[in-house]
This record gives C-alpha cells, structure tokens and sequence, in this order.
C-alpha cells in the first residue's frame, strides 16, 4: 500500500521535490505491480544459486523501511478512530512507554482512545 507515496510529493521543480529517473523507474515499477528491471541482473543470479528471491522488491523495501508500513496502518486507524471519536486518539511511543502507561498497563500502546472503555472509563 505505501509503493505510491513517492507520487504523493507536491512536485514544484525544486530539488528537494524531484526524482530521479531511477527513483522514479523503481517506484513506477513498484506501484504497477511489475518486476524491478535495474535489479534483475542480480536477482537472476541468486536465483540460480538457490537464494529466496522477491522481483518485485517487497522484502528489502520493507526490511529497509521496517516502520513505515506499520506507521501507515496506524495512521489509517487513527483516522477511523477519529471519525467518530469524542476523545483525541493518542498515539503510543515505543521509546518512551511511560506516556501512555495509563492506557495498558505492562504493553506497549499503537492507538488509544482514553475513556473508550465501558461508562467512560480509561480501560
């Protein structure tokens, strides 16, 4: 679902707001679902010697940006906790877990949404 994000940079011909052509190669491959050409020599070769390989480009994106995909599955979830909400949804921050202590006791909290439990209360 994150393969896109590249196309969703405002471009204003700015170098901060440019791709490169192999950046913007990769990421049009990876957003129609097609082989990544530029890493295909390698690939065929460890595919030959037996190694696990992904033409598309999924595993070592992800390996690489282990985060940003669990990030967007949060965000998407707070925007529909928020919908209907009549409390801010707080995000949990693995780093400093005290924050949202309150709100799991002994977890580390995603989302929550204080006073969501039964009759108001936190849990």
């Amino acid at each position: 679902p994150f393969a896109d994000k590249a196309f969703d940079v405002r471009v204003d011909g700015t170098y901060a707001t440019a791709l490169s052509s192999d950046t913007l190669q990769d990421e049009l491959q990876r957003k129609l679902g097609l082989w990544l050409s530029a890493a295909l020599p390698t690939l065929r070769v460890a595919l030959e010697r037996g190694m696990p390989v992904d033409f598309f480009g999924d595993y070592l994106y992800n390996k690489a940006h282990h985060r940003r995909p669990h990030d967007g599955v949060l965000a998407a979830w707070a925007d529909a906790m928020r919908a209907p909400a009549n409390a801010p949804v707080v995000h949990g921050d693995k780093e400093k877990p005290e924050l949202t202590r309150q709100y799991n006791e002994g977890y580390k909290v995603d989302l929550a949404e204080p006073h969501a439990g039964r009759g108001g209360a936190m849990k």
